[in-house]
């Protein structure tokens, strides 16, 4: 079930988000491409990272699953935020966006690699 869930929060987060950004707080979509670019390279590089850090965990609840609950734990607040800027419309929603990008880039790496 957490690929079910994933996806789901992958397509709302594809479709739904940059909509709801540049429409309703006015971010700038080119700085917005910049984040989504970046926080793809941060995942290239953490990707690898996770995978080894939960193949050489070891702790009484297992190898991976410390890793899956604290990403279930961050992705609440992460994802929620996310959809609730809490700054002015413009150029701080899309540091708001770039920052709640990249931020759900590492909770899907921390509970979505080791699983």
């Amino acid at each position: 079930f957490p690929c079910f869930f994933n996806l789901i929060l992958f397509v709302m987060k594809l479709v739904a988000m940059k909509k709801l950004y540049t429409d309703t707080y006015k971010a700038n979509i080119g700085y917005m491409a910049i984040f989504v670019i970046v926080a793809i390279l941060i995942d290239a590089f953490t990707d690898p990272a996770m995978a080894s850090l939960s193949d050489n965990s070891r702790s009484r609840f297992g190898r991976r699953r410390p890793f899956l609950v604290i990403g279930a734990i961050m992705a609440v607040p992460i994802f929620t935020l996310s959809y609730m800027p809490l700054v002015p419309k413009g150029i701080p929603a899309t540091l708001w966006y770039g920052a709640f990008h990249i931020g759900s880039k590492l909770v899907d790496t921390t509970y979505m690699i080791p699983h």
